[in-house]
């Protein structure tokens, strides 16, 4: 058996300060990337928890079930959100749409790469002969995009009505139904050389301030490894700290990369 391949990890809160609701776990050629998915501090969510004792859940959950070959991963979200559910205990309302939840990337390396993909982290794949394939889940993105076109506001709080919903978006949170939504894609292992798992926020130079390509930022993980590429956002960050030239909820984010190449 081919042992599983290098995995690159690099990853930074968004201030120093607070605690990283980013989490990358790595176990027998299985890669799992959670972004935590936050709600503002006075909107209500039902759960006593945060997203930082969330995503610490069920990403080991996840890698448990996952690493086993015959589980499908649409399988291993849904039985990994389901182990989460009762460590909430009995006074946070499962079924309340703001209950902490998250991004999901996995993929998983055997003769093939197998991946799957929910909510707006991205996953990365270049091959011999062909460029970067990018795999996301635009749902949010193309959400807030039709709201605004219509007259919609889209205030603090106009996310609740449209999580895990049909016609809205889906992300890993108290419902195991979200793992039927995710992106399924996979690829022979001989059409791959190298990949990388980003969470939204360590792809921000190419997604928020269109100041890189996704070869120049494969150029520079090759080259400098993931650390630099984080670098470089915070960089891009700084010089827009107060959110003029390009405007968003957060002036830095958690960022996150796992990289690796097969070649």
């Amino acid at each position: 058996m081919t042992a599983p391949p290098e995995v690159r990890i690099a990853t930074l809160p968004a201030f120093p300060d607070r605690p990283n609701e980013d989490l990358v776990l790595a176990r027998d050629g299985v890669i799992v990337l959670l972004d935590g998915a936050g709600n503002l501090k006075h909107l209500a969510s039902g759960c006593s928890h945060g997203v930082h004792w969330y995503v610490n859940r069920l990403g080991p959950a996840l890698l448990g079930h996952a690493t086993d070959p015959a589980t499908p991963l649409p399988e291993a979200l849904r039985l990994a959100i389901m182990d989460v559910r009762p460590q909430h205990g009995g006074a946070c309302d499962l079924d309340h749409p703001n209950s902490p939840s998250a991004t999901v990337i996995v993929t998983r390396l055997t003769d093939r790469l197998e991946s799957l993909v929910l909510a707006d982290s991205t996953l990365i794949v270049t091959g011999p002969d062909e460029g970067p394939t990018v795999v996301t889940d635009d749902r949010l993105d193309r959400l807030v995009t039709r709201l605004r076109s219509e007259g919609h506001p889209t205030a603090p709080g106009w996310m609740t009505p449209y999580r895990n919903r049909p016609g809205g978006f889906w992300v890993a949170g108290t419902d195991p139904a979200a793992a039927d939504q995710a992106m399924i894609r996979s690829w022979p292992r001989e059409e791959v050389d190298v990949f990388a798992l980003l969470s939204d926020g360590a792809a921000r130079g190419v997604d928020l301030f269109h100041d890189q390509d996704w070869p120049t930022v494969f150029a520079t993980l090759a080259a400098d490894g993931p650390m630099a590429v984080l670098e470089q956002v915070r960089q891009l960050e700084a010089a827009d700290a107060d959110r003029a030239g390009w405007p968003r909820a957060k002036v830095n984010d958690d960022a996150t990369i796992a990289y690796v190449e097969l070649g």
